[in-house]
């Protein structure tokens, strides 16, 4: 935890470049802030293992988090995800103006191969007509999904701009997007709460998701990909209403204090088909009307 101490592994997701790859120039322009924030006359090591252990040896959570912060502002990747706003806005925009529908996904991506056969099998259409149905699939599909991937660079840029206590990582590393309280989230999104949930709670999944997140996080969990499986803290972000304006995202993130996890507790049957229990902490964010 961030608060005690910074390790190894938190340098290498907080200080990676666009690459994914840790970033000497963006450890050595912190640790020159850092003795200059603290009025130390030090020089920067030269190599890659003792910047590490300077970082490390001179860690001071607070102070640290701001100067964090301060770079993040003046970074590329703040500037990017902050334009986001615009480009959700736009790409909603020609989806209305190309009379697209609602903003529905037409298939899950796993899913593909059984739309194409069920759609040759059909003898009551021209092969024209198949290539004009599939072609609109794809084109909706794609659309669909860089419009989430925008939506969600922008809730990331949201959260950390929102609450103080928010330290980000400058690349697009897996795992981890942010440290909330010096713990790590990784941002987890769901273009639906999934079809367990829908089938437990039936016609009042909406109601119940808004009024008991805690159960929506549990099933999130409990059914999540098997080779993905992981009980680490995540930020999870679920489509409730698809169709969102980036003013809907900001006013709806704007109004969360992110200082409380929610703690839960969750079963899960791996390819052993064994249950165990697990525990872990979690952010829900529902993004719905």
């Amino acid at each position: 935890m961030l608060k005690e101490q910074i390790t190894l592994k938190d340098i290498n997701y907080i200080f990676s470049g666009s690459n994914g790859k840790p970033d000497k120039e963006l450890k050595t322009e912190y640790l020159e802030r850092l003795f200059k924030v603290k009025k130390q006359d030090a020089s920067i090591e030269k190599t890659k293992v003792k910047i590490d252990e300077q970082i490390i040896d001179s860690w001071d959570y607070y102070i640290s988090k701001d100067i964090l912060r301060e770079m993040f502002f003046e970074s590329e990747k703040c500037k990017f995800n902050r334009d986001k706003k615009k480009r959700i806005d736009k790409a909603l925009k020609e989806w209305n103006e190309l009379g697209l529908g609602e903003l529905k996904w037409p298939f899950a991506a796993e899913q593909i191969d059984n739309v194409v056969h069920r759609l040759n099998r059909r003898e009551d259409i021209t092969e024209r007509e198949k290539d004009e149905i599939i072609s609109d699939s794809i084109i909706r599909f794609r659309r669909i999904k860089e419009i989430n991937q925008l939506k969600n660079d922008y809730i990331e840029y949201l959260v950390i701009t929102n609450n103080e206590n928010v330290i980000p990582t400058f690349g697009n590393k897996r795992d981890v997007d942010f440290y909330i309280d010096g713990v790590p989230f990784d941002q987890k999104v769901s273009k639906s709460v999934g079809g367990d949930f829908k089938l437990k709670y039936g016609e009042d999944y909406r109601t119940v998701a808004i009024n008991n997140p805690e159960l929506l996080a549990i099933s999130l969990y409990e059914h999540q990909d098997p080779n993905r499986f992981g009980a680490d803290s995540r930020f999870l972000v679920v489509y409730l209403d698809t169709d969102m304006t980036s003013d809907e995202i900001e006013s709806l993130l704007k109004g969360i204090d992110f200082s409380s996890p929610m703690s839960i507790v969750f079963e899960y049957e791996g390819k052993d088909h064994q249950k165990n229990k697990y525990s872990t902490s979690c952010y829900l964010i529902l993004l719905h009307r």
